[in-house]
């Protein structure tokens, strides 16, 4: 697991722990939601594997979803 993986699914166990529900573009936003959307791009664009994994794991993708 990459240091950015760890740091993404502590981010979202303490926001689910709080109850926080929203996104990113909220006005009040809580700032944890934009660093998740900041690292999910990041490892869409940098480190497609890591992305996959956290997709499957986090957000109920289908493995089967993604075609190398």
């Amino acid at each position: 697991m990459t240091e950015l993986e760890t740091e993404i699914y502590a981010l979202m166990a303490e926001c689910e722990a709080e109850g926080i529900n929203g996104n990113s573009t909220d006005e009040n936003a809580d700032p944890r939601l934009e660093r998740i959307g900041n690292i999910l791009t990041m490892l869409e664009v940098f480190d497609w594997e890591a992305y996959k994994r956290v997709a499957i794991a986090k957000f109920n993708v289908a493995p089967d979803y993604f075609e190398d």
